[in-house]
């Protein structure tokens, strides 16, 4: 019997789709967890500071903590269990001392340099957790309502594919099935 491997780009297709329909599953269990203080703190922080409020909606008003804390719970994109409490540590260690102390500057600075060091040549490098944990931050801005209502553009129906449409500067990309699951 000959077996056969599955194309790369098919299996980043499947992928994307599974992790998609697991991002669906799991916006509809928010609201049903109940995180510890020092936990809800880091994780409201990481989320606005990664996707902030400006002219739409931020990540804290499209419910990403929630989301982001069920997606560790159920492991999706590979989360581990303890995928936040191993993000407070690596936090701890950038701010050489207790993160949470630090005032609001002084946690931003040490995000920017942990997030740079994670992503050295624009790919995430080692085995830390903010990697993960943008993504998962990014899938549940971008599979939410208002993710997909106000920063990006829903349409229904788009109609047929058209290699080449009109762009004007300040135009927001098209909500997809795979935005920010591959």
């Amino acid at each position: 019997m000959e077996t056969r491997s599955i194309n790369p780009k098919r299996r980043r297709l499947i992928v994307g789709a599974g992790a998609a329909a697991a991002a669906a599953g799991i916006w509809t269990l928010v609201g049903t967890v109940r995180p510890a203080e020092a936990a809800s703190s880091l994780v409201d922080f990481v989320c606005d500071q990664a996707l902030p409020q400006t002219d739409t909606p931020g990540a804290l008003s499209a419910g990403v903590p929630q989301f982001l804390r069920l997606a560790v719970q159920h492991g999706l994109a590979g989360a581990k269990p303890d995928l936040l409490e191993q993000l407070a540590s690596e936090l701890d260690h950038a701010a050489g001392g207790r993160y949470d102390a630090l005032s609001t500057a002084e946690k931003l600075k040490v995000l920017t340099r942990h997030d740079e060091a994670c992503f050295k040549g624009g790919r995430p490098s080692g085995a830390q957790a903010w990697p993960t944990v943008k993504r998962l931050i990014l899938i549940g801005y971008y599979t939410s309502e208002i993710g997909g209502s106000h920063e990006l553009r829903y349409e229904l129906d788009p109609g047929g594919f058209q290699p080449d449409l009109p762009y004007k500067a300040g135009d927001r990309a098209y909500l997809n099935d795979w935005f920010g699951t591959i």
